[in-house]
């Protein structure tokens, strides 16, 4: 199994990473991660066989995880490759409508119409908290997270072939439902943030906006400590940090990670490749 890293960062200007997205690929199955701009053409760069899709796992519909589907649809519907079916929380229905609609009417342009009929309908399916299936052969269970106020986030949990990846999506620390839903995975992907590389990132600002920012950030996402906690207490083997912002220290995260989680830690980058 391989995980390809396509997009590491968050939305803000960052010429080394791209926003949320992830590939897991088993055999001749691939899944994704979320999906936001530059991911589809780092998978690409990155060796991806987009025909080989066959989910795309929104684990919310934050425009740094979702806004690329449009054009991962658009792609696929010019190459005529199979589309992905769509799994997201609350939401995602009225969402995938939108990009369809705006995919459909890309299309209409190219061609002189002929590919304005190549976008067939998109199977979407709206996972609730505690939703467990099988897609492709791969066990799947979703449970809520909490993130933010006005919509509904999503942790996952994957189980291919005896082997676990649990992936965080944004959520504030919940160690009362991610370390059950990651005991004992291979891999947990978490976003994180270091107290350092917040008020580094906020330096330039002026001091209210920097205010501001700094209580938010800390009341929609985890930090580093946090997470090592999560990844000790779950007895994960490797913990994968993500979603990281541009003035994080790769040096500071692992030594800051080493000092509660005593399993393998990896700063992730736009690119890499990890093979479980």
């Amino acid at each position: 199994m391989h995980i390809t890293f396509c997009g590491t960062g968050l939305p803000a200007v960052n010429p080394k990473r791209a926003c949320a997205g992830i590939v897991v690929q088993n055999d001749n199955v691939g899944f994704m991660l979320d999906c936001d701009p530059g991911t589809v053409q780092n998978a690409i760069a990155s060796g991806v066989p987009l025909d080989q899709l066959r989910a795309v796992f929104l684990s919310h519909l934050h425009l740094d995880h979702v806004f690329c589907v449009t054009e991962l649809l658009t792609r696929l519907a010019l190459l005529e490759f199979p589309l992905p079916s769509i799994y997201g929380p609350s939401g995602t229905r009225k969402y995938m409508d939108s990009a369809s609609d705006f995919a459909r009417t890309a299309l209409g342009y190219m061609g002189g119409g002929l590919f304005q009929k190549s976008l067939a309908p998109v199977d979407v399916l709206e996972t609730l908290p505690g939703d467990k299936r099988v897609v492709e052969g791969v066990h799947i269970q979703s449970e809520e997270v909490p993130h933010v106020a006005n919509l509904q986030a999503q942790a996952r949990r994957f189980r291919i072939d005896g082997l676990s990846i649990v992936y965080s999506g944004d959520a504030r620390s919940a160690p009362e439902i991610m370390v059950d839903l990651a005991r004992d995975a291979d891999v947990l992907i978490h976003s994180c943030y270091t107290n350092a590389g917040l008020e580094a990132s906020l330096a330039t600002l002026n001091p209210e906006r920097a205010d501001r920012m700094r209580e938010h950030n800390k009341s929609v996402h985890c930090s580093l400590l946090e997470v090592a906690r999560i990844a000790h207490e779950a007895g994960v083997n490797t913990l994968v940090l993500t979603h990281l912002l541009p003035t994080e220290s790769e040096d500071q995260i692992i030594t800051e990670a080493e000092e509660t989680f005593g399993g393998k830690v990896v700063v992730a980058h736009d690119g890499l490749v990890l093979k479980v």
